[in-house]
């Protein structure tokens, strides 16, 4: 068996973010932990966002599916973000819709690299998530 990092781009952003503000924010994010893009495995962000046309077009230019995390799942698990917004808890009842995405993801069982990051009205959280492949013989 040989281990393998995911790495999730978790995403909260307002109604009135571009396809563009989205990929610089997850750009930014990535800049930020030195990974590359092809370093990312899954986009996320909260089920509320299922219908953005600019979310998906962000994951149709990563080459990423797309998961849509369910806010109700995430606070039965108590997870832990790093960050704390006032808008983010009053609007989803989380501290924040990108790390509580990026963790979602991977069913909290891994860890966030940072706290998100601000860029415009785009957040951007990378959660990372080690599984161990099986070998092929």
């Amino acid at each position: 068996m040989s281990p393998k990092n995911l790495i999730i781009a978790g995403l909260g952003f307002s109604s009135k973010a571009t396809r563009d503000e989205l990929i610089e924010a997850i750009d930014l994010a990535l800049q930020t932990h030195d990974l590359p893009r092809s370093s990312l495995s899954l986009l996320a962000a909260l089920d509320r966002k299922g219908d953005s046309e600019v979310l998906q077009a962000a994951a149709l230019e990563f080459g990423l599916r797309l998961e849509l995390v369910v806010p109700d799942d995430l606070l039965v698990t108590g997870m832990k973000t790093l960050s704390h917004s006032e808008r983010s808890m009053a609007i989803t009842g989380l501290a924040s819709a990108s790390e509580a995405a990026a963790l979602g993801a991977i069913d909290c069982k891994g860890e966030l690299l940072g706290p998100r990051i601000i860029c415009g009205p785009v957040t951007c959280a990378l959660a990372q998530r080690t599984i161990e492949l099986k070998s092929e013989t």
